[in-house]
């Protein structure tokens, strides 16, 4: 089942990030710094209304081959092709290998997939949540709550996490936690009537704005969003949200644009295949060396490309040749979305 608005946002989220990547100016990085959020929103919207319950074992272990097999698939191939042509190996050493096969730092970029993860293993603990709790004031408010105890926590440890920065239990609690309320949200985003998604983005504004006057009078000068992003806190996420729901009341409207000038299915493929495009991204912003409005454009383009290949080479000629539906339905599972 495809949900075309979402997968309009999904398409949205990704190239945000692949922007982000491209190195634009400040003002341009800080009004695209709503992607990661929107993605795991979306995800805890899609999740909402595909999920039919299974077993949480299974489950697990189909997210896992969706959202971590990939990425190894693709480090395997990165870090052997460097190896062979040379190209950037005095950079990377084996910590930065394990790290990055572990989604910590290592190279970057990786961290997201984590996140995914991560929030993947309690999802259907939180659906269970949101199904249970029929009053969206109550399921709101304590998201709310939640949502502050761990700020408070955040802010009141400030010590503890400049001292501990890479410690990995702490990077996971923190992305846990806090995408953790995200992708609940998202859960319940779908159930809501327009006028309660502009009432929500109407108080993320708020937040956010509030957020942004007091750095400026206490601090005397802008502070971006980005500097609250690792760990994740209100300034950071209220934006993200603010934009996010924006975007929910428009997707209608914006998906109808693209069917009308003919670029919807080109949308939908990057909808469809984000994470592959996401790796593909990877070693093209590594190798362009251009100014970011082209360099934006090669990374998102070409890695869709690369991935257009990737899909058609598995679907159409590798799928066909094994015999084992299991195998062939893993190989699927893994190369392509």
């Amino acid at each position: 089942m495809r949900f075309e608005k979402l997968d309009l946002l999904r398409f949205v989220g990704l190239s945000m990030i692949i922007l982000a990547h491209s190195s634009p100016g400040s003002v341009i990085f800080q009004l695209r710094n709503f992607d990661v959020p929107l993605m795991v929103l979306l995800s805890g919207a899609v999740f909402g209304l595909s999920y039919k319950g299974e077993n949480y074992f299974a489950y697990v272990w189909k997210r896992f081959k969706r959202l971590v097999l990939p990425v190894w698939v693709f480090l395997t191939v990165y870090f052997s092709a460097i190896y062979i042509t040379g190209y950037q190996l005095n950079s990377v050493s084996y910590d930065v290998i394990f790290n990055t096969y572990a989604l910590l730092s290592g190279i970057g970029y990786v961290w997201v997939i984590r996140v995914f993860l991560l929030v993947a293993l309690i999802a259907p603990v939180l659906y269970w949540l949101n199904k249970k709790q029929t009053s969206t004031s109550v399921y709101l408010v304590a998201l709310l709550s939640i949502y502050l105890i761990y700020e408070f926590f955040v802010f009141t440890n400030s010590e503890l996490l400049e001292k501990a920065p890479e410690s990995f239990t702490l990077q996971s609690i923190f992305l846990l936690v806090g995408y953790g309320c995200v992708f609940a949200l998202g859960l319940r985003m779908p159930l809501l009537k327009t006028r309660a998604i502009l009432l929500l983005a109407g108080f993320f504004f708020i937040t956010f704005t509030s957020y942004l006057l007091y750095y400026i009078f206490t601090t005397g000068h802008l502070k971006y969003t980005q500097a609250f992003k690792y760990p994740p806190t209100g300034y950071y996420f209220s934006y993200a949200l603010f934009a996010g729901f924006i975007l929910w009341v428009f997707s209608d409207r914006l998906y109808a644009y693209s069917v009308k000038i003919r670029l919807s299915k080109f949308i939908l493929f990057i909808a469809k295949n984000s994470i592959w495009i996401y790796m593909w991204h990877i070693p093209l912003i590594q190798a362009v060396h251009l100014i970011w409005f082209v360099k934006f454009p090669i990374a998102l383009l070409g890695a869709t490309l690369i991935t257009y290949i990737q899909v058609t080479v598995v679907t159409r000629f590798l799928e066909p040749r094994i015999s084992n539906h299991v195998v062939r339905k893993n190989v699927h599972l893994v190369l392509t979305g």
